[in-house]
């Protein structure tokens, strides 16, 4: 368990939406004219609400899904923003660095974070409230094995003790809008990616709603996306050679088999194209691939 930060100190926070409102202006083109395509939420969890900070001095973030995308279709991100708070006084050292990964490590460690999928380096940070905004990306998003476009955000502060007065936090918000947060964070220890919860105000008192509240582990961010190209339906070719049946395909697809046409299918492990299997007498068999 991680104790959450002192509470945020200021009257208001800006609101998200203000800070960003360029990226959804409608854009005028003359008559004839096309428009490209301009990008739409993807994830949103920057509303008004919640006053409470995290930070730590390793790398963490958050595990987040993203909103459905149109069939045969993936997001690609394009635009990035995320909320902090600056309690430093400026000494022109203080950095942070921002990483998305896919959550495909081992599912007996619950999908840590392992391929990078982004780096920004390291850039400066500003005290106060602030938003950082990484925009001109190009980063398309694949699926997890779920048919989730599911992936990690993370931060990582420098040149700060990380103690009241001299550190960098993120914003928690009580609310996801569009997309989905799991209720942890995701900390990259020496001894590797951990999931950690944070833990109330008051750890040794059971947790109430309004004097003792247990927080919420959703870092405010927002992101922007487009769909990409229409992906082909995979294709699936049978041939037979001498005693063996020879199955090509093309595409990101699961080959499945089943005794009847009706089902029930299920996967064939292991299976990559081109796939052989030999022919049994008496014996019938069906495929199919699942996208």
């Amino acid at each position: 368990m991680l104790r959450r930060v002192d509470p945020l100190c200021y009257a208001c926070a800006c609101p998200f939406f203000l800070l960003y409102a360029v990226l959804i202006t409608a854009q005028t083109t003359a008559l004839g004219q096309s428009s490209a395509p301009v990008p739409g939420i993807i994830y949103d969890n920057s509303g008004s609400g919640g006053n409470d900070l995290f930070s730590s001095e390793f790398e963490f973030g958050d595990e987040i899904i993203l909103k459905p995308h149109p069939a045969n279709r993936f997001w690609i991100l394009t635009d990035f923003l995320f909320e902090y708070f600056g309690d430093f006084a400026p000494q022109g050292d203080e950095q942070a660095r921002v990483r998305f990964y896919l959550n495909d490590g081992p599912p007996e460690q619950k999908y840590p974070p392992t391929t990078m999928l982004f780096d920004s380096g390291d850039f400066a940070l500003k005290e106060g409230y602030q938003v950082g905004r990484f925009g001109g990306l190009n980063i398309t998003l694949p699926d997890d094995e779920f048919g989730w476009t599911r992936m990690t955000w993370t931060v990582q502060f420098s040149g700060m003790r990380n103690v009241k007065g001299d550190r960098v936090s993120l914003i928690l918000r009580p609310e996801t809008d569009v997309g989905h947060n799991f209720k942890d964070v995701w900390i990259n220890t020496p001894n590797g990616w951990t999931l950690s919860t944070l833990e109330p105000q008051n750890p040794n008192f059971p947790v109430d709603p309004v004097t003792n509240p247990d927080p919420i582990e959703k870092f405010g961010a927002r992101m922007y996306g487009l769909p990409s190209a229409p992906t082909p339906p995979p294709q699936l070719r049978i041939q037979r050679r001498d005693d063996k049946l020879v199955l090509e395909w093309t595409g990101p697809a699961r080959l499945q088999q089943s005794m009847t046409a009706a089902g029930g299918y299920t996967d064939v492990h292991g299976s990559a194209s081109p796939y052989t299997v030999r022919i049994k007498s008496g014996l019938g068999r069906f495929w199919r691939l699942v996208n």
